[in-house]
Formats: structure tokens, sequence, C-alpha cells
């Protein structure tokens, strides 16, 4: 019972710290897919290498319930340092806050954050098989995971704060250290186990009746912070909001990606007018993502109505808590409408229609980002926009010279503008505005057109007057910008399904860090090298290993499974990104849904014969195939325009049902392969760890490479088509063992 009760701790501890730890990570490195994807990979690595590795010495220590014990204790100290190092670290890389990190060096943070973290779950876990079977563990540890995940996704995130739960879990792995070295034995070593697990029991409780808890959480957001004055820090739903002072300024950091400062009169000006001047009689102007000091700006303009939209509405309480009250005035203005609501899903159910549409969000680094620069996206605002409506966007690029990865993001955005309306242009500059319209000749380049417009609406504007005008709107400047946008773009339009920008804006965001061969690399990758790549290793696949009989079709068909269920995992949550634009407090949630499909799969696959095993294990890879032409079409479907109720249900249903279909084929495999394994009852931890270990390593996989270039460069039908292509490989090889 005490064996079976530490495996389900293990399995509750490991994914309450994952949910935790990646919404950290998140944080910390600008909520970027790529980011989740590294954070994913790394955490998968290193558990399937110390489960690999540590596994075989599982099998020679004596006394696996005192190890385990110490494992447990060792554990409740390493989740409070993991913690403050991932929320320090950016200072130990010596990025600045708000700084953009690279992506190797993002690995390395990665590696160190989570390799000691994972390496304890992982050994644990090939202990534990040898305490019980392979099976048995590993449907444990998926119940206990099942059980974390929803209890920190669905209530203790919303209760309480980060380090108050890790001091939860803490307390739980030292109770199950207590609990097993009851039956450890009475040498010195037990009991000095013991006395150090109650120890830490009281430290703990110490903090938890004292200031330390404040303390501790103030200096562990001042190391992430460093430099840095943090006036506020809160979490939502959907996100985490830190407010930093630097000399007269408060600047907005969501996610730890700054969206806007108070004061910047100049960004401020940008954002409103250019957009506003471009038209003759602005009336209803729509706005998202600029800013409360951009809103400002823009009823500054003899404008009747303004709608802005801002998903989180702890966004504009922070900021009528901390802005002075002349910034706090626009909410007391008659024609502004605050709107709590994803701007896209706005945009796509309003009946309004408006004479100009702002929306500025920043590059499309992320997938929830990308959503407001592709294809679709500009179909549905084209619908909301009058005649001779304006929409603006803006991008990062240069004033003098725009590098080549730069514009690649540049020119994508450009052809798919191009696709919908009928006129674009753009404003040249380090942040380029794009301004397209559904009229031909509604947009102008005209400095002293623009200049009788602010004179003529009585404006008082001290940064995009005629001065700045006229150097912005330059012909040199606009005629350079014009040739790069105007290049032959041989890339596929950006569009939900295939979100190509999102992969170049991050090509061109590694650029800044001077890696120009990697950038050379990244750039050279296509859907056709992809696909050989693809041919390639699936025919290596179809002779490797042919001497080793079942063992060398079961091992690269577990890889092939893992690679694939952390696939799908990437594809679920990219789509959900991708339509509903929130997936940071439905990140647990899809999560452990997969960790129910592998309790409810793991039980189903125990306690076969090994002739029986191997049949199921087939058919398990076969339905695998079949699961992703499934998820392909469904996913397609859900992308539609639906009414509310099926959205609701897409989001609280549909999604979490998919990622536990994928959890269940995924647990069900497991057992199955240790029984065909057939390992030697004293060898039963090291088969065990092989299994566990290159189960995790083809999910370190997949979690990279689904998420950082098969769904952009292929778009997700061809990677779903990819991943079944793998899996009939590996079928095929297990339907002709002899």
């Amino acid at each position: 019972m005490v064996d079976s009760l530490s495996v389900i701790v293990i399995g509750f501890i490991a994914m309450s710290a994952q949910v935790l730890f990646l919404r950290e990570f998140l944080v910390s490195f600008g909520g970027n897919e790529l980011s989740l994807g590294v954070a994913l990979a790394a955490w998968l690595a290193s558990a399937g290498l110390s489960a690999f590795a540590l596994g075989r010495q599982a099998d020679r220590i004596r006394n696996k319930r005192f190890a385990l014990a110490v494992c447990f204790i060792c554990l409740a100290v390493l989740l409070f340092l993991c913690l403050l190092e991932i929320r320090s670290i950016r200072d130990y890389l010596g990025v600045a806050a708000g700084e953009v990190v690279s992506l190797p060096r993002m690995a390395e943070a990665g590696l160190l954050v989570f390799l000691p973290a994972c390496g304890f779950p992982g050994f644990m876990f090939s202990l534990s098989c040898r305490l019980s079977n392979a099976g048995k563990t590993y449907l444990l540890e998926s119940l206990g995971s099942m059980a974390g995940g929803f209890s920190v996704s669905l209530y203790l995130i919303r209760v309480y704060g980060v380090l108050q739960i890790i001091a939860v879990l803490a307390a739980l792995a030292l109770s199950a250290a207590l609990l097993l070295l009851r039956s450890a034995g009475t040498s010195w070593k037990v009991l000095s186990a013991r006395v150090c697990s109650i120890l830490l029991f009281g430290f703990l409780a110490y903090l938890s009746f004292s200031p330390g808890w404040q303390e501790l959480e103030s200096a562990s957001l001042k190391a992430r912070w460093r430099g840095s004055e943090v006036i506020d820090n809160r979490n939502s739903l959907y996100g985490s909001l830190t407010l930093i002072a630097d000399r007269g300024q408060v600047s907005f950091f969501y996610d730890g990606m700054r969206i806007y400062s108070v004061p910047d009169k100049p960004s401020a000006e940008e954002k409103a007018h250019l957009a506003l001047l471009q038209h003759q009689a602005p009336r209803r102007v729509l706005m998202a993502g600029a800013g409360i000091e951009a809103v400002r700006e823009t009823l500054s303009e003899p404008v009747d109505e303004l709608d802005y939209v801002e998903l989180d509405p702890l966004n504009i309480e922070m900021a009528r808590s901390h802005l002075a009250p002349e910034y706090l005035e626009v909410f007391l203005d008659k024609r502004l409408s605050v709107h709590n609501i994803d701007a896209r899903r706005f945009i796509k159910y309003n009946k309004k229609k408006y004479d100009c549409v702002i929306i500025n969000l920043g590059d499309p680094l992320t997938a929830q980002l990308n959503r407001y620069y592709t294809l679709e996206f500009f179909r549905e605002l084209k619908s909301i926009l009058k005649q001779r409506g304006v929409f603006s966007i803006s991008l990062s690029s240069s004033e003098n010279y725009i590098r080549r990865e730069n514009a690649l993001l540049l020119r994508s955005i450009y052809a798919a503008l191009k696709e919908v309306f009928g006129e674009v242009k753009a404003i040249p500059g380090d942040t380029a505005y794009f301004l397209a319209s559904d009229t031909t000749g509604a947009l102008t380049y005209d400095y002293e057109l623009l200049v009788r417009r602010i004179e003529e609406r009585g404006l008082r504007l001290s940064y995009v007057c005629g001065a700045y005008l006229f150097s912005r709107l330059s012909a040199e400047r606009v005629d350079y910008l014009e040739r790069i946008l105007k290049q032959r773009y041989s890339g596929p339009l950006n569009s939900d399904e295939r979100p190509i920008s999102y992969y170049y804006a991050n090509i061109s965001w590694l650029s800044r860090f001077r890696h120009p061969l990697v950038c050379a690399l990244l750039a050279a990758v296509t859907a056709r090298l992809i696909w050989v790549v693809v041919a390639a290793l699936a025919i290596v696949m179809l002779f490797a290993g042919r001497k080793r009989g079942v063992r060398g079709a079961v091992v690269p068909a577990c890889v092939t499974g893992g690679f694939s269920a952390m696939g799908f995992q990437m594809i679920i949550l990219l789509a959900f990104q991708s339509i509903y634009g929130i997936v940071f407090y439905k990140l647990g949630v899809i999560l452990t849904s997969f960790m129910l499909g592998l309790v409810l799969g793991a039980g189903r696959g125990m306690n076969f014969s090994s002739e029986a095993a191997l049949s199921r294990f087939r058919k398990m890879q076969l339905i695998f195939v079949f699961y992703a032409l499934f998820l392909c079409a469904t996913l397609r479907l859900l992308a539609l325009r639906q009414p509310d109720i099926l959205l609701w249900f897409g989001a609280n249903l549909f999604f979490p049902l998919l990622s536990a279909a994928a959890g269940y084929i995924t647990g069900y495999q497991f057992p199955l392969a240790n029984n065909i394994y057939s390992p030697a009852p004293a060898a039963i931890s090291r088969t065990g760890g092989l299994i566990y270990g290159v189960d995790l390593l083809g999910s370190c996989l997949g979690a990279l490479l689904v998420s950082a270039f098969w769904v952009p460069i292929l778009g997700i039908v061809q990677t779903c088509f990819a991943i079944a292509l793998f899996n009939l490989v590996a079928f095929y090889r297990l339907k002709t063992i002899v």
C-alpha cells in the first residue's frame, strides 16, 4: 500500500511541478510557444535520460525504499530551488527585463532548470518499477499525474500563489518519505533521514506562520526583474502581468513581454494618428492592444465612438491602480467602450462597421499573436470596415537597412494583406506600419495632405507633425521599403492552419543574436526539405535493428509513440491558441486530460501475455495512424465559424477529449511494450527505465520539432500526415516480425 501511494505521489508532484514550472518558464521567456517547446523538450529529455541512465543503477540498490525516501527528501528541497532558479535565470544569463533571449541560451536555461527537477522523478520511477511491475507503476504514476494536474489547474493556481503550492508539494514529498522510512529498517541512515524530514517539516510550518513567505516571494520576483523596480505583480486566468517603474515611466509586462509604457507619447501618437490621419473623417474606431496612452490620443481626434478591446480585465484594473490621474480620465469619456474579450472573437462576431481599425499587438512571435496576421483574420476584419475604411497593424523593422530575416517576415504579412485588400501601403521606420483598405485611393503617402488634416482637426501633436511626416514618408525611404515588400515571395500565405509568419518572426528574432549560420539554416528549411528528411528517417526505421527481432521493432515504435503523443499535444495546444488565443489558463487542463488518458490506457494495457501483448501493440500503432487523420479533420472543423455554444464545447470538451485520446493510446502501449520486451525479473528497473526513457526522448523530439518547425512550415494537415507516416512504418515493422 505504501509503495503504491509513493508512486501516486511521484506522479502528483511531477505533474503539478510541470504545470507550475512551465507557466513560470513562459513568463521568464516571453510567453513564446518556442519557449514552451524548448521547456517541454528540456523537461522530457531530462526525465528520459535519468530514467534510462539511472534506471540501470536502480537494480543494484539493495534498500530501495530507503533510496526512494531520500529522493523524496531531496525533491522537497529541489522544488523550491527550481522555482527560485527559474525566476532568477534571466539574471544568470545576463538578460535585462524585457530583453529577448536567444534560442541556445533558452535551451541552456531549460536544462539548468529541469535537469535536477526531472532527474529525481525519472530515477524514482525506475526504483518504483522494482517495488512493483512496470505496467502497474506506470498506471499509478499516471493516476497521480492526472490528480496533480487537475488540482493545480482547476483549484490551487486560482487560490494560492506559486510559492505556497510548491510548499504543499514539498510537504507531500516529505510525508511520502516518512511513510517509506517506516518500512525501510532502523539503521542510523534511516533514523537520520527521518530527523531530516521532520526538521524540514518544521521549517515549512515556521514559514507558514511568519512573514517569511512574503519575503521569499518578493525576493524571487526581484531576482526575475533584477535592476528594475517591481511596483505590482499579479496572475490572472490569461497570464502574468507585472508593472515596472523606471525613471518616471511605468512599463506593462505581460508574460514577460513589454506591451506598452506610460508615458511614451511618441509611440502613442504613432499608434493612433498614423492610421487615423489616413481617413478623411474617422467617426467610429476599433482599437486593440495599443495601450491607455494611445487610447487617450485616439480620443483627441474628433471621433464619435471608440471600442477598445482588452482580453484581460486585470490590465485595465492595474492601470487604474497605478497610472497618474490624467491618463485615467479617458475612462470617463462617454465615447469610449472597453470590451474584455479576445479581439479576434470580438471582430468575428461583431456587427458594427468601422471607419478605422487599429491593431497593435507586436510581432507574431507566438501562435496567439500570429492569429492577427493571417488570411482568415484579414478577411474577418475586412467585413467590418466601412467603404474607404482603414486598417492598421505594425511590425518591427528598420529605418534604413532591413535584414534578410526581417524582410521574410515583412513580405509574408504584405503578401497576405494584398491577397485580401485592394490597397496596401507601409510607412517605413523602426516600427513599420502597414495600412490596408479595400478602396483604391483611400491611402496616401502625401505628408502635406496629412499635415492639413492635423490642422483641420485642431490636433496638438508634439511628435507626429510636419517635420516628422516629411522624414518618415520621404520618397527614398518609402521606395526602399516597397522594393523589399514587392520582391518575389515564394513562401505560403500566412494562415491559421499554416502559421509561416510565426516561423519567420522567430528567425528574425534569432537574427538579433548574431547567429548568421543558424538563421541561414533555419531560413533554408522548407516543406520539401522536411519531407525529404521524414522519408529518409522512415527508410531507416524500416531496416534498422532488424537483427534484434521483436526488441529491435518495439524500441523504435516506443520512440515513435512518444514523438506522436507529444506532437499531437503541441498541435492541440497550437490549434487551441489559434482558435481561442488563451492557452495560458488551459495549459494545465489540456496536459492533465492527456494524463487521464494515460491512466485509462495503462490500466487497459496491463496483464496480457507476450503473444497477446504484441498483437495489441500492433493495433495501437495502427490506431495512432487513424488518430492523426482524425485529429486533422477535427481541428479543421473546430476552426470554422461556430456559434458560442459550440466554441464553449470546443474549449471545455472537444480539446481535452482530443488530448485524452492521445494519452489513452500512449498509455495503452507502455505496459504492452514492457511485456513484449520480456525482461528478466532481476532487471525490471532497467527495462522499465529503458522503455520509459525512450518514450520520453521521443516526446522531447516531438515537443521541439512539431512546435518549432513542422506546424509553421508544413501546417497542421501535413504535420498530421507526417506523424501518420512514421506510425505506419512502425506498424509495418511490427507486422513483419517473425
